[in-house]
């Protein structure tokens, strides 16, 4: 009678210990490994009852990417437990990607705008300090309020999208999204994933084409023009032999932070074709390649542009550089 006593109790032990450790594991998985903050599986799990009255905001830091290739993951685990500690009596900062932050109201009521715009107001009045240097901060925010039945995905991807289309409009307000759209398909999620392959596929393959665009004042359009001072333009060939415009393929290219592969693609292709028409160098003055702020933190672009001002097909006082996003660390 006494063994199978203790078997019991060693089982009830054994279990408890079992049911412990499960809720230990469950909780170390909801917490993002290197900023130590929430993750996107401790948002689902806070927001599982679909409750429609709720916002949910999405933080995206401008030039992250280039911050955290420079200054390491510390520096990265540092930024986000700064965000989330500064806006905790507001918010509840979960991590889903470098420089990416979902937040959540604490009271778990609807935020007006005015909680919104006040978040964002707050984020761009920090400076985060790291060996020794400040940094700014350039933040750009989503809005979105959760439709009946959504999943925390669409919830999170419609605020992100907010988010992203006001940093390529340059827009610094919030970004709330429209109270009647609709949920973002897994089709159309899908659709924009194949579109992003796709134009890295024809980039990697050297589908790419040169072309020269005039740079001409206005008091002197119809005088003949005995040198050429032009702006480098690009565009991708289809496989079909049809061009991509850059309205297609830039936008892909700067979501999944490809731009470096891009700019590095244009000097290659611009070597070529101008080596290819040595008669039409001696009536170049200048040309004006654009840069984006992506390729200064490029170590392929950097070769790549040293090869370029090692062996120029022009002179070097004939080049220029023009980096197109303004905003800077």
């Amino acid at each position: 009678l006494l063994l199978p006593l203790m078997m019991i109790a060693l089982f009830g032990r054994m279990t408890r210990w079992l049911v412990v450790a499960v809720a230990v594991l469950a909780e170390e998985s909801r917490t993002d490994p290197i900023t130590g903050i929430p993750n996107f599986k401790a948002l689902e799990h806070r927001s599982a009852p679909a409750d429609a009255s709720r916002c949910l905001g999405f933080l995206l830091l401008d030039q992250s990417e280039r911050m955290f290739n420079s200054l390491g993951l510390g520096a990265q685990s540092a930024l986000a437990q700064h965000l989330a500690h500064c806006l905790s009596a507001r918010m509840q900062a979960f991590h889903i990607a470098p420089g990416k932050l979902a937040l959540l109201p604490r009271s778990g009521a609807e935020c007006t705008d005015a909680d919104w715009d006040a978040v964002l107001a707050e984020v761009n009045a920090l400076a985060f300090e790291w060996d020794g240097h400040r940094y700014r901060l350039l933040p750009y925010l989503g809005v979105a309020q959760r439709q009946d039945g959504e999943h925390v995905e669409d919830w999170l991807l419609r605020a992100a999208n907010q988010a992203s289309e006001a940093r390529e409009r340059g827009e610094s307000a919030v970004a709330i999204a429209p109270r009647s759209a609709q949920p973002i398909s897994t089709a159309r999620r899908r659709s924009a994933l194949d579109q992003g392959a796709h134009v890295i596929e024809r980039l990697r393959a050297g589908a790419i084409d040169i072309h020269l665009q005039p740079i001409v004042a206005l008091d002197q359009a119809d005088a003949p023009q005995h040198a050429l001072r032009a702006e480098v333009l690009c565009r991708l060939r289809q496989a079909d032999g049809g061009l991509m415009s850059p309205a297609v393929f830039i936008p892909a290219l700067a979501a999944s932070g490809r731009m470096a592969e891009l700019d590095e693609a244009v000097l290659g292709a611009l070597a070529d074709a101008l080596a290819a028409t040595p008669d039409a160098l001696r009536l170049i003055e200048r040309l004006s390649i654009n840069i984006d702020a992506q390729s200064l933190a490029s170590r392929s672009f950097a070769r790549s542009l040293g090869s370029l001002v090692e062996a120029p097909p022009l002179p070097p006082e004939r080049l220029g550089f023009e980096v197109t996003e303004t905003a800077a660390l």
